[in-house]
């Protein structure tokens, strides 16, 4: 009875790491469309200029990587990305959300940053105030 149970939890266990996975790829392939079909306002309930700290961060490592905004795109085209120009300015200033996982992991990899601090910024910035304030004060 004992070896079905661990079996049991590790299934449910895998479920919920693959379940994990499966969102974070529908997510990113969300967000993906949208910027491809420009059905997205690149403004969207963020004022006209905004630093946060995920563009903040963004900024930062782009301006020491010394690379341009072109080469970083050719590269993140070798991860299967097609991000442009325009996207990278308004991801670094503020202007756009923070991208999802997949963009950023492969952000981090180019950069060479940390991509757990870099998913951090972005997650915080996508996350509720009210929600945030919860989780900070049972932190």
């Amino acid at each position: 009875m004992e070896a079905k149970s661990e079996n049991l939890i590790f299934k449910v266990e895998v479920d919920i790491g693959h379940l994990h996975s499966i969102i974070n790829t529908v997510i990113d392939q969300i967000i993906e469309r949208r910027l491809q079909a420009d059905e997205y306002s690149y403004n969207e309930g963020m004022p006209e200029s905004t630093e946060t700290q995920y563009s903040i961060l963004l900024k930062k490592s782009i301006d020491e990587s010394r690379l341009s905004l072109s080469k970083i795109c050719e590269m993140l085209r070798s991860f299967g990305l097609k991000t442009d120009k325009g996207q990278l300015s308004r991801l670094q200033n503020g202007k756009m959300i923070p991208a999802g996982d997949k963009i950023n992991d492969a952000l981090a990899d180019v950069l060479n940053i940390d991509p757990i601090e870099l998913k951090a910024a972005a997650y915080r910035e996508k996350i509720p105030a009210e929600v945030l304030k919860r989780i900070n004060n049972t932190a």
